[in-house]
């Protein structure tokens, strides 16, 4: 199956009916029906103090719930379409703030986890996203060590372990000044 993903999407839903990654019905969108797209619950922006200089603004395409919740729980299981539907909604809600992005980072799994699971989620949904904005996808970091997956880890110890396990490449030199 995974000669499909060379195939392009207007000549694949041709041969395959498209159907929505939030709830499963037809489709005539690639990503997820209008019914979905009205299911999904808005959250705010968070800024998250990396240290006394810095911060982070942390987008999300929505609550985690409902179709948005099938299309995470999908990716995670090995659902490359649920990925690249992810990067496209991401795409879609970032609109007008487009100049606000300097690149895309994916966060990768360890290459164990990629191996296991076939591949990594993350280059999938940093792809499609890459694609649907012109945001250059900057493979800058790398995972060191493997650690628990986060959703078996309680919200206090996630940063915890994630401590030392990630490392820049030597293409974050890219990321000066951004």
């Amino acid at each position: 199956m995974q000669f499909l993903s060379l195939i392009p999407l207007r000549y694949l839903n041709l041969l395959l009916p498209t159907v929505c990654g939030g709830c499963g019905a037809p489709s005539d969108t690639p990503t997820v029906c209008y019914s979905c797209m009205k299911r999904f619950q808005r959250v705010v922006s968070r800024e998250i103090f990396i240290n006394s200089s810095r911060t982070l603004v942390v987008h999300a395409v929505g609550a985690y719930d409902g179709p948005l919740m099938r299309l995470v729980l999908g990716k995670a299981r090995g659902d490359r379409i649920a990925a690249r539907e992810l990067g496209i909604l991401m795409a879609s809600m970032i609109g007008d703030r487009l100049h606000e992005f300097d690149c895309i980072v994916p966060v990768p799994l360890h290459w164990t986890r990629t191996l296991w699971r076939g591949y990594d989620q993350v280059y999938e949904i940093g792809g499609a996203l890459s694609r649907a904005t012109g945001i250059p996808l900057l493979s800058v970091v790398r995972k060191i060590r493997r650690t628990p997956f986060q959703s078996t880890v309680s919200a206090s110890m996630r940063a915890d372990n994630c401590r030392n396990a990630f490392v820049l490449t030597r293409l974050a030199k890219n990321l000066a000044d951004k």
